[in-house]
C-alpha cells in the first residue's frame, strides 16, 4: 500500500481552492522528544483529533505518540497537542485481522504512516490493514482497509493516563449500548487530570456483529465514525446527524484540509525561503489553531475549551488577535462562561472542567488584552466583575490563590506558602497589573489602585543585594542558602519556583520590564546580566523534577515559557541587533523541521506562536494590549500575516 501516493491523489483539485499552504505541514515535527505533540487528524479548533497511539501511559505519551516508538498499540478519537499533564484518549479501539490477538498492538513503518492536516493514515504491519482518519469539526471519520475481513476492538477503559507525579486516569463508570448492526452508543465518566463526562455514537458503513467487545464485519474494507458530545447523548446523536450525513471519507478529508488552507493562507513566508523555512513556521501556524477545542454541539452556542493558560497568554492568544481575530470573541465568552459555571475565572480548562494545572489566573490577561484591542461582542462590564471576583476573593477548590496572605504581606512567605512562593508573585503581580488597565478605562479608580499598588509585589521579591528574586519568611529575612541555578518544580516541591529557577524567573516581571532594568542597575547592568544568563554554564542543581527545563542556552530554557520574553528584552535595552542575535540562534537550534525538533512542549501552541513572532519582528513581551509589544529585526524578513484574509 502507497500511503503517500493515496494523499496525493486526494489533492489534484487543490489549485481550485487557492494556496495550499497544507502542504508545508508536517505533524511529525514535535512528536520525539519532549514536544509531546500528536499526529492525529485535525480541524481547526475541532472538538475531535483521530488518530494512533504508541503508548497510552506515562508522561512521556501526554498526546499519546511517540516517534520513537515501534508499535501502534490503540487508536481514539482526542488528543491534547504538547502539554506536560495526560488526558483525553477517549472511544479508543484497535483494528485487526484474522483471530484474536495475544495483545492489541502492531508493528508499523514511517514509510507506511502519514499525516497532513486533517489527516492521519498507517499501515499496521502485523495484519496487512490499512487505517485512515479525517474529522470535520465534531465526528471523526476512519477507513480500513485490508485483504482479510476486518474486526475492530472496543476497548472501553483506554484513556491517555499519567504516571509519575500525574495521576492516574481511569474509567470511572461507563455505559454502552447496540442501537442496531450498524450503529452503537454509549457514555463515559473519567477522572484523571479533571473529572468529566462525554457520550458518543458509533456509526459503520455496513452491518457489523459485536461478540466479546469484537466488531466482526465479512468484508475487507470497513468505515467507521465517531460522534461526541460533552454534555448529551442527543448532543452526540445531533453532530453525527448534522455532519455526518453520507459515507464519504475522501470528501470529508478535502473539507478539513480546506479549512486549514483558509487558515494558512492568512500567514504569508515569502518564496525566497526554502522549504525547511516554510515548513518550520506553516506548521508552527497549524499548532497554534490545533486548539482551543470547540465543544458546543451542533445548534448551541459556540463554547470553546481546553485552553493552556499558563503558557499560551504569552505569545499564542496575541496572535489569536491577529491571525483569527474572528475567533477571539468566541474564546473571551468561552472563558466568561467557564467563569460562570466554577464561580472564578479559570486557569487550565479542559473539557469544560477546572484542572488548576499550573499557578496564576491568566484568563485575566487574555481578557484584558481583547478588551484593550477593541474586541465587540464581549459583555465587558461582565468580564470586568467576573475578574474582580477572582482576584479579590477566595474560591472553594482553588488551590494556589491565598489572597489573604499576599494582601498582608504583599509576597508569599516560604514559611506559610510551602512551594512556589515567588513564581506565584511574579504571576499574580501581572494579573494584577491587567486588571488595573482595565480598571482605569472603566474609570473605576478605586479598583485600579488597588490592582496597581498589589502588582508592585515584585518588588517585595527582588534582593537587589544579588540581582535575583529569592523567597522570603513572614519575618523579611531571605531563604538561604541560595543558588540560583537551583531548579524547583510545581508537583510536591518545596522551593520558590515553578518549572525553573531563580535565573529564569529573575526576568519574569511582563507588566514592568522597564522597572526590572533600573532594579538592576540600569540597561548596561541588564545587558551585562543578559549576556551572563546566556553565556553561563548550563548545569542546574536541585534534587527536584526538572523534566519541563530544556533548551538551554546558558541558563535560559527555550523548553519552557517563562524564558519566553527574554531575549527580547534586549531591545529594551538599546540593542535590538542582540536581541535579533539571539533570537536567531534559538530559531536556529530549537525550530528543527524534524520529529525531534522542538526544544520543549509546544503547549498547545505558545512555543509555536514565538516562532511567529520572531518571524515577523516583534514580540508581546507585556502581553495585554498592543503597546507591550518589543520591535526588533526579523528573523525572516517577508514572513507577514494577511490582514485581508481575516
Amino acid at each position: 500500500m502507497k500511503i503517500k501516493v493515496t494523499v496525493a491523489v486526494a489533492f489534484v483539485c487543490i489549485s481550485a481552492l487557492g494556496a495550499d499552504n497544507a502542504r508545508w505541514v508536517d505533524p511529525f515535527i514535535g512528536t520525539a522528544g519532549r514536544g509531546h505533540c500528536t499526529p492525529a487528524a485535525a480541524y481547526p479548533f475541532g472538538m475531535l483529533q483521530p488518530g494512533a497511539d504508541t503508548g497510552n501511559k506515562g508522561w512521556d505519551y501526554c498526546s499519546g505518540y511517540l516517534y520513537s516508538d515501534t508499535r501502534i498499540r490503540g487508536f481514539c478519537q482526542t488528543h491534547l497537542n504538547g502539554t506536560g499533564s495526560t488526558d483525553l484518549g477517549d472511544v479508543g479501539f484497535f483494528p485487526f485481522t484474522g483471530a484474536r490477538p495475544k495483545d492489541f498492538s502492531s508493528s508499523y513503518s514511517h514509510s507506511r504512516e502519514a499525516a497532513s492536516p486533517g489527516y492521519y493514515a498507517v499501515e499496521l504491519d502485523d495484519f496487512g490493514l490499512k487505517v485512515e482518519a479525517s474529522c470535520t469539526e465534531r465526528v471523526a471519520y476512519w477507513r480500513f482497509n485490508a485483504k482479510e475481513p476486518i474486526r475492530v476492538a472496543r476497548l472501553p477503559d483506554y484513556t491517555m493516563s499519567g504516571a509519575d507525579n500525574d495521576p492516574p486516569t481511569v474509567v470511572l463508570e461507563k455505559r454502552f449500548n447496540q442501537v442496531s448492526d450498524r450503529v452503537f452508543e454509549g457514555w463515559a465518566k473519567t477522572k484523571g487530570w479533571t473529572e468529566r463526562e462525554y457520550w458518543y455514537v458509533i456509526e459503520f458503513d455496513r452491518p457489523v456483529r459485536l461478540e466479546n467487545d469484537i466488531w466482526r464485519s465479512d468484508s475487507n474494507k470497513l468505515q467507521m465514525r465517531v460522534a461526541l458530545s460533552a454534555s448529551s447523548l442527543a448532543g452526540a446523536r445531533a453532530n453525527l446527524a448534522a455532519e455526518g450525513a453520507a459515507w464519504d471519507f475522501d470528501a470529508v478529508h478535502r473539507e478539513a484540509r480546506s479549512a486549514w488552507n483558509r487558515i494558512l493562507s492568512r500567514l504569508h513566508v515569502h518564496r525566497k525561503y526554502g522549504d525547511d523555512v516554510r515548513t518550520s513556521l506553516y506548521t508552527a501556524a497549524y499548532r497554534v489553531c490545533f486548539q482551543p477545542n470547540l465543544l458546543s454541539d451542533v445548534g448551541e452556542k459556540e463554547f470553546y475549551s481546553t485552553f493552556s493558560l499558563w503558557d499560551t497568554f504569552r505569545a499564542a492568544h496575541p496572535l489569536y488577535a491577529e491571525l483569527v481575530p474572528e475567533k477571539v470573541p468566541l474564546f473571551i465568552n468561552s472563558l466568561l462562561e467557564q467563569g460562570r459555571r466554577n464561580g472564578y475565572l479559570p486557569v487550565w480548562p479542559l473539557w469544560g472542567k477546572e484542572t488548576q494545572g499550573m499557578i496564576g489566573t491568566h484568563s485575566v490577561p487574555v481578557i484584558v488584552d481583547a478588551f484593550l484591542r477593541g474586541f465587540k461582542g464581549v459583555d465587558w462590564d461582565e468580564a470586568y466583575a467576573q475578574i474582580c471576583e477572582t482576584l479579590r476573593k477566595s474560591h472553594p477548590g482553588r488551590r494556589k490563590e491565598n489572597w489573604d496572605v499576599l494582601d498582608r504581606y504583599g509576597y508569599y512567605p516560604f514559611d506559610l506558602i510551602r512551594a512556589e512562593g515567588v513564581s506565584r508573585l511574579l504571576e499574580c503581580s501581572f494579573d494584577d497589573w491587567c486588571a488595573a488597565r482595565m480598571a482605569e478605562k472603566l474609570g473605576k479608580a478605586e479598583d485600579a489602585a488597588f490592582f496597581d499598588a498589589r502588582s508592585r509585589g515584585w518588588t517585595n521579591v527582588f534582593d537587589s543585594a544579588i540581582g535575583y528574586v529569592r523567597g522570603r519568611k513572614t519575618d523579611g529575612s531571605w531563604r538561604t542558602p541560595f543558588d540560583p541555578r537551583e531548579v524547583h518544580h510545581n508537583h510536591g516541591g518545596t522551593g520558590d519556583f515553578t518549572e525553573g529557577n531563580a535565573a529564569q524567573w529573575t526576568w519574569h516581571v511582563l507588566h514592568n520590564p522597564q522597572g526590572l532594568i533600573a532594579a538592576m542597575g540600569g540597561k548596561k547592568a541588564a545587558l551585562e546580566k543578559l549576556d551572563a544568563l546566556f553565556a553561563s554554564d548550563s548545569r542546574l542543581t536541585g534534587s527536584e523534577c526538572r523534566v519541563d527545563v530544556t533548551g538551554l542556552i546558558g541558563q535560559y530554557a527555550h523548553g519552557n515559557e517563562p524564558s519566553h520574553h527574554i531575549p527580547f528584552l534586549y531591545a529594551l535595552c538599546d540593542r535590538a541587533d542582540l536581541a535579533h542575535a539571539r533570537v536567531s540562534e534559538i530559531c536556529r537550534k530549537f525550530y528543527r523541521p524534524t520529529p525531534d525538533g522542538l526544544a520543549g512542549n509546544d503547549d498547545c501552541g505558545q512555543m509555536s506562536a514565538w516562532l511567529i513572532f520572531a518571524a515577523l519582528g516583534r514580540y508581546p513581551v507585556t502581553p495585554c494590549g498592543t503597546e507591550g509589544m518589543v520591535a526588533f529585526p526579523s528573523v525572516y524578513p517577508g514572513v507577514k500575516i494577511r490582514k485581508g484574509n481575516t
